[in-house]
């Protein structure tokens, strides 16, 4: 019959074998690991190659005894956190169970075990530790989101400030001078307007993007719309065509295979293409070259954009995984704010794996993710 050691590991520290046997007969019945040793120094070293769950420990043995192995168990930031049950004689001086309690051990039990009593508080203090642990990461998870939310609206706001800052003097001297001013002149302080505003609904439209995707991280892609992928890339391609043109970058839509209808998220999808085209666009030089792909697969689609630019950076990679870093500028200057890998590495592990970086076939960058058809 297989053994059930499912309920967690405890190692058993005791000089006298029967006693060592006695308490591993009666948690391996009951669905823990057991692992016995004689010695304090037999279980430090144990300790430092496989920690258990929770370790049970005689007072009295010869050498080291339990207090000093406790003692040494709790001054290793390794193992403090392994919780300790001591085993003890029947009759337990209040001054030994106080010494024990300031070891660190957080429990005690008497000698002869009773069976059922040594399987509930070893059960229970496993449960313990596991439930802080888990209370722990989460905390962690949210401490971090906390922390890339605050990120996020700082460099929403400074953003908005500088893009918007010049604004009102432009405006102010077209207001006051626009009779006497050239048409050329004028045009070009409203084109400049235009394109700071363009440059902020996209950043607002970027945040609230990723504010959706991060609402509920842990849920599938809404699977209510039956998207094209000839049509996502389309949409994508003529986001970007103004700022391609700008820089006659060579834009490029390429299909290969029979592309199925897909069953997602067609905001998630087109959001993820326009900022990856966006991007390319930004890093590729003047003259380069940029292609939005579709490729069908058994699986899906796999999307990917490609550009002439000099690559990404590992600091630049790690916005994919939602740590937010300042974007470097483009290859014509162009401002980022580094929102948009974030946006795009969130809502791509919504639509499937993720996205994956590559190595274009011009030395540049590769972006990639797979779609599944859907239900």
């Amino acid at each position: 019959m297989v053994e059930n050691h499912g309920k967690g590991s405890v190692l058993i520290v005791d000089d006298q074998p029967q006693n060592l046997a006695l308490a591993s007969s009666i948690l391996r019945k009951a669905g823990f690991d057991p692992r016995p040793v004689t010695s304090g120094a037999e279980a430090l070293e144990l300790v430092a190659a496989e920690a258990p769950d929770l370790i049970l420990l005689d007072i009295s043995m010869p050498g080291m005894d339990g207090y000093e192995t406790c003692r040494r168990l709790k001054a290793d930031e390794r193992t403090r956190d392994i919780p300790v049950i001591f085993l003890t004689a029947a009759q337990v001086e209040a001054e030994d169970a106080v010494r024990g309690f300031r070891e660190g051990a957080v429990d005690y039990i008497a000698k002869p075990v009773i069976d059922s009593l040594l399987v509930a508080r070893v059960d229970t203090h496993v449960r313990l530790r596991r439930n802080a642990a888990e209370l722990a990461a989460t905390n962690g998870s949210l401490a971090a989101a906390v922390e890339t939310r605050d990120r996020l609206l700082y460099i929403l706001g400074h953003d908005l400030r500088n893009s918007f800052s010049s604004v009102p003097g432009v405006v102010g001297i077209m207001a006051r001078d626009w009779r006497s001013m050239d048409p050329a002149e004028v045009q070009e302080l409203l084109d400049a307007i235009g394109e700071t505003a363009g440059r902020s609904v996209e950043l607002l439209s970027n945040t609230l993007a990723w504010a959706r995707a991060e609402s509920d991280p842990e849920s599938a892609p809404m699977w209510t719309e039956e998207v094209s992928a000839d049509q996502a890339l389309a949409e994508a391609a003529a986001a970007v065509e103004t700022s391609a043109a700008r820089k006659q970058i060579e834009l490029a839509v390429d299909v290969t295979g029979q592309l199925k209808p897909l069953r997602t998220d067609s905001f998630a999808l087109s959001t993820v293409l326009r900022n990856l085209a966006g991007n390319a666009c930004k890093f590729s030089p003047r003259g380069g070259k940029v292609a939005l792909r579709a490729r069908a697969r058994e699986d899906g689609i796999e999307f990917s954009v490609e550009d002439s630019g000099p690559g990404i950076e590992a600091a630049q990679a790690i916005g994919l995984q939602g740590s937010f870093v300042r974007s470097r500028r483009g290859s014509d200057g162009e401002q980022g704010s580094g929102v948009g890998l974030v946006i795009s590495g969130s809502l791509a592990r919504r639509l499937g794996p993720g996205i994956e970086i590559g190595k274009s076939e011009w030395g540049g960058a590769r972006f990639a993710f797979v779609v599944p058809y859907g239900p």
